[in-house]
């Protein structure tokens, strides 16, 4: 991680996904997918976590850069709408610099994972495994 932490969407992306890569034995696979809009879809980038018996999981990203909870539900309508629309129906994922505990208890109550890039991940039920470092 930089000293400052970091600031654009591609930033948070990245170091969120390199955490959640060192959170899964290596056998694991990670692949963040970044897919253009088109029409009513906007852009989104979707990360896929496989494992070694070819059991998969997708995720659909929102990167925000508030911490607070309120700006955070105001995602996660919009999110969980992304996902439903992707095939295979995505697991919704918000991913941000740094997320207020608060916000982390939000999200996980509204069956939403998180990932930041402090070093923190927690899941939706069926996600990933809680975790926290």
């Amino acid at each position: 991680m930089t000293g400052h932490g970091p600031t654009t969407d591609t930033q948070i992306l990245h170091e969120t996904e390199e955490l959640i890569r060192r959170a899964f034995p290596g056998d694991w696979t990670v692949t963040a997918i970044r897919e253009p809009g088109s029409g009513r879809t906007p852009a989104s980038t979707l990360l896929a976590l496989g494992a070694p018996g070819g059991e998969q999981a997708t995720f659909v990203i929102k990167v925000k850069h508030s911490r607070g909870a309120q700006v955070l539900l105001s995602a996660v309508g919009p999110l969980a709408r992304s996902a439903n629309l992707t095939e295979g129906g995505a697991l919704p994922l918000v991913v941000a610099a740094s997320l207020s505990p608060r916000s982390k208890q939000v999200l996980v109550e509204r069956g939403v994972s998180y990932a930041d890039a402090t070093g923190t991940c927690g899941s939706r039920p069926n996600g990933w495994a809680s975790s926290s470092t």
